[in-house]
């Protein structure tokens, strides 16, 4: 049994293939981010997450969440409830 990578995926011991090049593209090249707690407050990962993103020239689109928050880093963040009656696809 092989348990290397191939062009159908990599087989793990069991012979079950793992994930393919079309589902790590979607992991690492996403079309948009949610951003779960972007904060206004610059000393908090939330905000520093969303900074990151935004000055790193990511180029799909950017949903900071945040409950009350009117503005992070420029951008007008929504509620969570948002996300719930939103369309998410997930890879």
């Amino acid at each position: 049994m092989s348990h290397g990578c191939g062009s159908q995926g990599c087989e793990s011991r069991d012979g079950t293939v793992g994930i393919q090049g079309k589902e790590l593209k979607a992991i690492f090249e996403p079309n948009s981010i949610a951003v779960i707690g972007a904060s206004p407050n610059p000393d908090k990962i939330g905000h520093q997450i969303l900074r990151n993103i935004l000055g790193g020239g990511y180029a799909g689109r950017i949903y900071p969440i945040h409950p009350k928050a009117g503005e992070v880093c420029g951008t007008r963040p929504m509620p969570l409830s948002w996300m719930c009656r939103s369309r998410l696809i997930l890879p």
